[in-house]
């Protein structure tokens, strides 16, 4: 007799057991035609071709889901163009970006792997090593620095040549390379950005403050100061979360831009997520230009797509901007002693000091708060996935 899971007996004469019975039955039929497609043939029997013919949409089946996971295999393939294919691509972005009126950018993780920052779905990727039973090494959001990339976009923006910029990022490079916080929307979250839900006050931090909150659990520990009784919750939305408005997330921001642009360049982005968001893809078509070594869902959709890394990209369509369209464009370095985080953070107080055990920013670089060693894989990066 057949029993559940909670060791209830299944009548045999019961709906439910017909039903379980029947999905028994479908799976050993598509385990047998699985291993019939696998042989040739020629080697087939008689019963065997008679099974292929009379059940169609099994195979049909079969077949499709060969095909999609073959699809999935090959969109994690990693492509990079020649050299002299890059380069007339770069140009040809260069040329783009010149013409654009209104040039709004969409940053993914790609932009922070050169920081040490692992992305997700590229072979040493977070989702991709999870998948692997490895663990990945996360470093301290503070211990980064902005990459080429940031400080490339941050010149574009001051020079007026991209309008606004739209992240996926959690990392808070953006903000730490000088972008003006309103030309900046920050869709998932600032790690380094906490606020009180009653009065949305926001403190920003000079430390990741998401060493104790995860999917669904945002409390950091501290409490606002204008609502003694409110704690301060981080601004990370964690994949499966509902979306918020306000800051740092600006989606208003994004939508006033958006609405107008003629150009709209991702960088580093899967856009996996971002395809779902439908006010980022406006009725009034932009022309779409996606740099990433990897497949993604928008690249029939692009005008052009460049297989290539950020910075190498961004440092061509640089020097393209600069040799042919005398834009002066001067790409600074990071120096941490001009972190803007530093002009606009909020300290903690003394009585707050054991609220956390992660590294502090301070203009000598790096300044452990105590000696208390921080885990790898703690904070947002890593816990919205345990829920998985």
């Amino acid at each position: 007799m057949l029993k559940t899971r909670s060791g209830r007996c299944i009548k045999p004469n019961s709906e439910y057991f017909e039903s379980i019975s029947s999905k028994k039955q479908h799976k050993c039929l598509v385990l047998k035609i699985k291993k019939i497609l696998k042989k040739q043939e020629s080697l087939r029997s008689e019963e065997e071709k008679d099974l292929i013919i009379n059940f169609q949409d099994v195979v049909k089946n079969i077949n499709l889901t060969q095909t999609k996971k073959s699809n999935a295999q090959l969109h994690q393939e990693i492509v990079i163009d020649e050299e002299d294919i890059l380069k007339m691509k770069c140009s040809e972005l260069a040329r783009a970006i010149k013409n654009s009126k209104k040039c709004v950018v969409y940053t993914g993780a790609g932009i922070s792997t050169s920081a040490s920052i692992p992305d997700y779905r590229g072979p040493s990727g977070l989702w991709t090593m999870l998948k692997k039973g490895v663990k990945v090494k996360i470093p301290d959001f503070s211990l980064v620095e902005p990459t080429y990339s940031h400080m490339a976009l941050l010149e574009l923006v001051n020079k007026n040549i991209v309008s606004h910029i739209v992240s996926q990022n959690c990392d808070g490079l953006h903000l730490r390379s000088g972008l003006d916080r309103t030309k900046l929307s920050e869709l998932h979250g600032n790690c380094f950005v906490e606020f009180c839900t009653q009065c949305n006050s926001e403190y920003i931090r000079l430390f990741d403050v998401t060493e104790k909150t995860a999917f669904r659990k945002h409390l950091t520990g501290r409490y606002c100061s204008s609502c003694p009784t409110s704690q301060l919750e981080d601004s990370i939305i964690h994949f499966g979360e509902k979306l918020r408005d306000g800051m740092p997330y600006n989606w208003q921001g994004a939508n006033n831009n958006v609405n107008d642009a003629d150009l709209i360049l991702c960088l580093g982005t899967s856009l996996k997520v971002l395809k779902h968001y439908n006010c980022l893809w406006p009725k009034k078509k932009a022309d779409l230009y996606i740099v990433n070594i990897q497949w993604t869902p928008k690249d029939k959709m692009a005008k052009l797509k460049i297989n290539g890394y950020c910075d190498q990209v961004l440092k061509l369509v640089l020097d393209e901007l600069n040799e042919n369209s005398n834009m002066c464009l001067n790409v600074t370095n990071y120096e941490v002693k001009s972190d803007p985080l530093f002009e606009i953070a909020t300290e903690l107080k003394e009585y707050e000091y054991n609220t956390t055990n992660k590294s502090l920013l301070t203009k000598d670089f790096i300044s452990k708060k105590n000696p208390i060693e921080t885990k790898s894989e703690s904070g947002w990066f890593t816990k919205c996935f345990k829920k998985k």
